[in-house]
């Protein structure tokens, strides 16, 4: 039976980095784009998966960029999810991994399921998020602070409830290594290779304002506590 590992951590905060380093140590991920390789490197949300949280969120009257206050799903939804589930355990690896952002908002839906994950969050400053944001999905800076601290809230909680590894995509990369290898001991991951470590570090845009909102800035520090880098 394969483990499913789940990377947990809102949109543009280090989640395919993360995802490409499990890769290459043995997790295997699927990529959502069709007709190509295996190993191209970008996205790694399962299709399957992204459909089903995108249904789940508007049933629940929201969307990935507009978090709903209580998540409600139908027998069909938990069907599907079912499905997706008994499809990773029955994985050839000993582990299987998936991401979606949009997962962080409805853990109760997945975990509803009798299931038990093994996560590895990721997080990034409030602001290089949200300047990211606005970059690729054109999303103005307070909504994009305002989405950060949505999905954050929903890491720190969940982190708070069963204890997992969350690393800092702002940390440098020497750090960075080192809190990954530290994360995948943790969930049981032995690693083996680093080689797109640089690459998927060099795009990364340093931020260190901490004029934010009060509120923010208390998640991010509570985040920088409780992260293993």
């Amino acid at each position: 039976m394969s483990v499913g590992v789940v990377v947990l951590g809102m949109h543009r905060s280090g989640t395919s980095c993360l995802s490409m380093l499990l890769r290459e140590n043995h997790v295997p991920f699927i990529s959502t784009r069709r007709k190509m390789p295996a190993s191209i490197t970008g996205t790694q949300e399962r299709r399957l998966i992204v459909h089903l949280n995108d249904d789940v969120l508007a049933h629940s009257g929201g969307s990935w960029d507009r978090p709903p206050k209580t998540i409600k799903w139908t027998m069909d939804h938990a069907a599907r999810r079912d499905t997706i589930a008994d499809q990773i355990s029955m994985g050839r690896s000993r582990f299987s991994g998936w991401k979606d952002p949009r997962t962080l908002l409805l853990l109760d839906f997945w975990e509803d399921g009798g299931r038990r994950w093994s996560y590895i969050g990721t997080f990034r400053h409030p602001m290089a998020s949200a300047t990211s944001l606005l970059e690729y999905k054109h999303i103005p800076t307070e909504q994009g602070l305002e989405l950060w601290l949505a999905y954050n809230r929903a890491l720190l909680k969940k982190h708070g409830e069963s204890s997992f590894p969350i690393v800092s995509f702002d940390a440098k990369p020497t750090d960075y290594l080192r809190g990954f290898q530290v994360a995948s001991n943790e969930i049981g991951v032995q690693i083996h290779s680093m080689l797109s470590f640089l690459s998927r570090m060099r795009h990364r845009t340093a931020v260190h304002s901490n004029d934010l909102p009060d509120e923010v800035l208390h998640v991010y520090d509570r985040l920088k506590a409780v992260s293993v880098c």
